[in-house]
This record gives structure tokens, sequence and C-alpha cells, in this order.
């Protein structure tokens, strides 16, 4: 993740040494990613009940994350500090962090209904959810969180081509995810489950189709962000509009790790 100044490493002598401050640039580490994998192994473990599965991804995430704080530090004390003109948030990401925070009071409001119909539904189709499906689907969206900061990654180190390449796969990603979720609505209305079914129906559908339209307006941003890329909008200098881009897309995938949590394995 990028704070405030941190993009931009050059140091303008003209200023007082009162407007800099100092900054740890982390170097980049292979352990989050296994931190993820050791929470999957945890998560397909418990669903399809492989307990040494769960075991062996609880040991990979302990591992992962004891090495990863580790090595974070020894980075701090042996790597330079560099120094960064401090700036003041962008307005443009200031706006994106507020419309998220105003979605972020929707979702739970969502989340906070759909907790009370299911108390007081009549009939409960998760014993027709495929859980094992939706687990997969998830998996797919948290790889397009991946592919995401692979493309800013790219664009920081100027290289133009990795970052139409990683904003392609981020949106073959979630589109998989989109027809997975269509795979799965399309098996519960022919069990009879729609919007006007019952309380459970209703407060499944609208949480879940939410989220979906959120993951639509997604590859789509992304699709324009991808033609962007390809007229040189972006560059090592100048790659904001890919962060904002970031920030919408991860927040889109902590979200529906509360709802594939609360909905389907709760």
């Amino acid at each position: 993740m990028n704070y405030p100044g941190a993009g931009d490493k050059t140091v303008d002598s003209s200023l007082t040494p009162d407007t800099h401050e100092e900054i740890h640039i982390p170097s980049g580490t292979f352990w989050p990613l296994l931190f993820g994998l050791g929470f999957m192994g945890i998560a397909f473990g418990v669903i399809f009940r492989v307990w040494p599965l769960a075991i062996a991804g609880l040991a990979v995430l302990m591992l992962s994350m004891g090495a990863w704080l580790y090595t974070n530090v020894l980075n701090r004390m042996h790597e330079p500090v560099e120094h960064a003109v401090a700036a003041p948030l962008n307005s443009t990401k200031l706006a994106m962090w507020l419309f998220l925070g105003s979605e972020g009071r929707f979702f739970s409001a969502l989340i906070a209904r759909f907790l009370v119909y299911r108390s007081a539904a009549t009939a409960d189709p998760r014993h027709i959810l495929d859980i094992p499906l939706t687990a997969g689907n998830t998996f797919v969206l948290l790889a397009s969180s991946l592919t995401v900061v692979m493309a800013l990654a790219s664009i920081q180190r100027g290289n133009r081509r990795g970052l139409w390449t990683f904003l392609a796969a981020t949106a073959v990603l979630g589109s998989t995810f989109l027809g997975i979720q269509a795979f799965e609505y399309n098996k519960l209305f022919g069990e009879g489950y729609t919007l006007a079914s019952n309380t459970f129906g209703n407060a499944f559908f609208s949480l879940t189709g939410f989220h979906g339209m959120h993951v639509l307006i997604g590859v789509i941003y992304c699709l324009v962000m991808m033609l962007r890329g390809l007229r040189g909008a972006f560059s090592e200098h100048s790659h904001l509009g890919v962060e904002i881009f970031g920030l919408y897309w991860h927040f889109v995938d902590v979200v529906w790790i509360m709802i594939f949590t609360l909905v389907y394995l709760i």
C-alpha cells in the first residue's frame, strides 16, 4: 500500500528540513502470499473436513506470519531510511475513501438485515448452497486482489506491459466470479428460491446481488483502466488512478470475505 508521499522519493533542496519526513520503504516479500495460502488451507480443510489440511494450513499461516513480522523488524533495523517530501492526501483519493466508507455502512446494514431475516426465516435454503463451489469462487476473487497489487507494482517500476497484463487478469478473474455467482443463482431459482420467495431469499439475494453489482462495476472500471493504460495515461511517476482503482477492488474483496463467512460458513 502506498502512503502519501511514498511515491515521490525526490528531495527538493529549496525546501526546509521541516518539510521532509523520514519514511521506511519495505522491500518486497512473499510471506503475505504464504499467509493467504495458509488461510485457504484452513478454510478448505474445515469445509471438506480434511483435518490434516486444516492443521497444515494453520502451521503455514503461523510460520508465515512470524517470518513476515521478523523480516519486517530486520528491515526496519538495517535498511536505509529514505527521505520524502511530505504531501497532503490527494483529494481524489480522499473522495474514494469517503465513498468506500459510505458503502461500508450500507453493506453493514445489509448484513445486519440478513442476520435478522435469517433468524426469522421459516425456510432456510442453506442446505442447497454449494459451499465448496463458493469457497473456490472466493479464492478466485482473492486472487484478483493479488493481480491488482501486481498491476500497481508493475507501473511503479515503469512496466506498462505488466500493468496491462495484470489488469487483464483482474478483469478475467472478476468476470469468472460473476459467472460462478450466476450459476449459483440459477441453481437456487431452480429450487424455487427467489428474491420474493421468503425472507431468507430476500435477504440473501439482496446482499449477494448488491455485492455482485459492485464486482460488475469493478470489472468495467478495470477495463477502463486497461484502455487508459494502453493510451499511456500511467507511468512510474504518475499512477494515482491505478492506486484508487486498487482501493475500490480491495474493498469489494474484503466485503465478500465477510459475506462468505456469515452467509455460507456460520
